[in-house]
């Protein structure tokens, strides 16, 4: 059977992540990351097709990334290098429960703009998924190019799927950035965000109010995650809550990445009518592969295919 095709479009960083400190040293492992590409990643190990779209530097980083895309047999033909751009870094420190806090190293400007010569719409042909999000999403450069790259997924009938996974010392305060990501809604078919995300899209204080107000923005497949509570979704009257799976957690990088690679892997697999019908076993199909991304280092590191998630949903009835 052929695979389904999935176009992915956001930054493809290198994370460093720190796993000792001493008085005067500290000790990283560099790995490819990005919300986005660990999404990429991860659909293209349950059984995706998958090609990315970015504009990244022409150095060793860029070499590096693009790399480990092509071994996770990733197509990387849309994959923009510039000498004039810098491969994003992504500084990320583990605190004892596994949760990451990050800083971020990259830049903003046209520099981060896929030139119209260079959007390359062929990679969509044969295509059933956009998937978009990220700081791609929200920095103004690369939101001119998203948008393009909206218009084309809309023209095929894809559907498109979007994840803003806003960091909050990037976008608190920013009107722009806001502005930018209601401008993506009306695209899209499927929203997966954080709590965060969703009350600074809709500019409420609480989930509650969020909740209602996103209602009112967009008529997507909303699905929001809590972390170690799960997560919830809605569509209009319809509301379906999952738990979390309890595992022993090594470090929660990729948890909400890896939670979208599995709702894409249904999706391409059963189609929207199934996916909306079936919403809880979606859902929990998700949660599994969340939680075992969160049993080893990084994002990437703990999925190794479709059959170890289904063994795990099994051992978890």
């Amino acid at each position: 059977m052929k695979r389904k095709k999935i176009v992915c479009c956001g930054e493809m960083p290198v994370d460093f992540i720190s796993k000792m400190k001493t008085r005067g040293q500290m000790q990283f492992c560099a790995t490819p990351g990005g919300c986005i590409f660990n999404t990429a990643v991860l659909s293209s190990k349950l059984g995706l097709e998958v090609a990315m779209v970015t504009r990244i530097g022409k150095d060793r980083l860029a070499d590096f990334v693009i790399d480990y895309a092509r071994s996770q047999g990733i197509d990387t033909r849309g994959i923009v290098q510039t000498e004039d751009t810098k491969t994003p870094l992504a500084i990320a420190c583990i605190d004892k429960k596994g949760d990451a806090s990050y800083s971020f190293y990259k830049m903003i400007g046209p520099q981060l703009a896929i030139p119209d010569k260079d959007i390359p719409k062929r990679l969509f042909d044969g295509a059933s998924i956009f998937h978009c999000g990220s700081a791609y999403s929200y920095n103004d450069y690369s939101h001119q190019t998203l948008m393009k790259l909206l218009n084309i997924a809309r023209e095929k009938k894809l559907f498109i799927s979007y994840d803003p996974n806003a960091r909050k010392k990037m976008v608190v305060g920013s009107k722009a950035a806001r502005a930018r990501m209601l401008n993506i809604l009306p695209f899209v078919s499927l929203a997966k965000m954080n709590d965060f995300d969703l009350k600074f899209i809709t500019a409420q204080k609480t989930l509650d109010k969020a909740l209602r107000k996103i209602k009112d923005l967009t008529d997507a497949h909303i699905v929001i995650t809590l972390g170690a509570k799960g997560a919830f979704y809605l569509r209009g009257k319809k509301r379906i809550f999952v738990p979390a799976f309890k595992v022993k957690v090594a470090d929660t990088i990729g948890a909400g990445d890896s939670f979208t690679a599995g709702l894409l892997y249904r999706y391409a697999c059963y189609g929207e009518k199934i996916f909306h019908e079936d919403t809880r076993t979606h859902l929990r199909f998700a949660t599994a592969v969340s939680a075992i991304t969160c049993t080893k280092d990084g994002a990437t590191s703990a999925i190794r295919g479709l059959k170890q998630v289904k063994t795990f949903l099994k051992r978890n009835r």
